[in-house]
């Protein structure tokens, strides 16, 4: 759980304290999904996240299907110049609906995973992935495929960005 401070207490003269992250692990399923996937530049994902999971959700509402959780983005491998991760965003789904347009089906693995849950921004990410790394390695274990982030509040119900809640996951062996 990270330790969140009103926006309003925070000015340039206070040091807030790093946050704590609980790390679960758990096996979760194979699980279809329906997404979207790109090339994105680190400096627009966020944009491209808000544009993808809007166009996955109108594509299954069009189609009758309905999502089975929270949006999600799944960080598949990086380019040869570094510059432009491979991403997919959609919704889990509860069977594969082959191809509409851009959305195609893919899949979260089955597998052993570990959990941690950051609270606020999404600019503020890379604490929550520094810790799942200081579990893992602090464990002896590896990353055994993409991770991926689900997105169980954001900026589309108008919530504060400190207020924000993501799940980001892990694969591990």
């Amino acid at each position: 759980m990270a330790i969140l401070v009103p926006a309003a207490l925070v000015d340039d003269r206070v040091q807030l304290p790093a946050p704590i992250y609980q790390v679960r692990t758990r096996y979760l399923p194979a699980r279809p999904t329906a997404v979207v996937r790109a090339e994105v530049r680190p400096a627009s994902v966020t944009h491209w996240l808000i544009r993808a999971h809007a166009q996955v959700r109108d594509v299954l509402s069009g189609a009758g299907v309905s999502a089975t959780g929270p949006p999600f983005a799944r960080f598949i491998a990086d380019d040869e110049a570094g510059d432009r991760p491979r991403v997919e965003a959609g919704y889990q789904v509860a069977v594969a609906i082959g191809e509409l347009g851009d959305v195609v089906t893919s899949g979260l693995p089955a597998g052993t995973v570990a959990v941690t849950r950051h609270e606020g921004p999404h600019e503020s990410l890379d604490a929550a992935y520094a810790a799942l790394d200081g579990w893992l390695s602090g464990h002896g274990f590896i990353e055994a495929g993409p991770h991926w982030e689900v997105y169980l509040t954001d900026g589309r119900d108008g919530t504060n960005p400190a207020r924000w809640r993501t799940d980001v996951i892990v694969p591990y062996g």
